[in-house]
């Protein structure tokens, strides 16, 4: 087997693995990586220039390129009102206890709220948003 081959199965491998793991970016850029050292093994049989060529190219295209697919990828993130809530304080209508998350309202709206430690924060007390997650509000005690 050639090294030319050697280094189309690596990339075809490298290209079947990224299909499998659509969205996640991780191996296209030693398929990259490896099409130049490919193209490399057609003017030198040194593998150390091939390997070499592989690794500079694979990160070079991980470095340079994966930010600007990444952001292509994710599209356009469409903000919610909710997110307004984040930074805000407001006091608690049900304190938040060890195994039960806690409530506050906001704009007559009944929120579940919970801490990042689950500790637990009585009732009227003044908490600030830190985060969104899913359908609860993450606080921290004020």
């Amino acid at each position: 087997m050639t090294q030319l081959q050697i280094w189309l199965i690596v990339m075809v491998f490298m290209v079947v693995f990224e299909l499998i793991t659509v969205g996640n970016l991780i191996s296209v850029w030693f398929a990259i990586g490896a099409f130049f050292a490919m193209l490399t093994s057609m003017w030198t049989d040194n593998i150390l220039i091939q390997v070499i060529v592989f690794g500079v190219t694979s990160l070079l295209s991980l470095f340079l390129i994966r930010p600007i697919t990444a952001k292509a990828l994710r599209g356009n993130s469409i903000s919610t009102n909710a997110d307004r809530l984040i930074g805000r304080q407001f006091k608690l209508s049900e304190a938040i206890k060890e195994d039960q998350w806690g409530t506050i309202k906001v704009n007559g709206v009944d929120w579940s709220v919970t801490t990042v430690d689950q500790s637990e924060i009585e009732k009227n007390e003044t908490v600030e948003v830190l985060a969104l997650e899913g359908v609860k509000l993450i606080v921290k005690k004020v």
